[in-house]
């Protein structure tokens, strides 16, 4: 199992990320509505690559509105599910992908009503 397999098994995505469902929205909101976090999954064509990014933000309620900030942001190889990071360093990002993402669900899609 590739690495962007394990993390869609372990995230419950959709299956096709590709060039025929190119955008996946996922999201948590605490109990009381006052943070949360978010992730955009899309896939980018490239020349020589294609690539499925993974980016997460979390925010927060504020007087002045919502305040976001960018967490990390990731890219696999569409070809090889690969994570494209140094040699050596897939682990260690994997984990902190999956732990800035904990408790995140798919939005829209047929679970749009839960």
């Amino acid at each position: 199992m590739t690495p962007f397999e394990k993390f869609c098994s372990r995230m419950e995505m959709p299956s096709g990320i590709g060039r025929e469902l190119p955008y996946v929205q996922l999201g948590f909101v605490s109990a009381d509505q006052s943070t949360g976090a978010d992730a955009a999954v899309e896939w980018i064509e490239g020349d020589d690559e294609h690539r499925i990014r993974v980016s997460v933000s979390e925010w927060k309620k504020a007087e002045a509105g919502v305040i976001r900030e960018p967490v990390m942001q990731v890219d696999f190889s569409e070809s090889s599910g690969e994570l494209l990071v140094p040699a050596g360093e897939g682990g260690e990002v994997m984990a902190e992908l999956l732990l800035a993402m904990q408790g995140m669900r798919v939005l829209g899609g047929d679970d749009a009503s839960a």
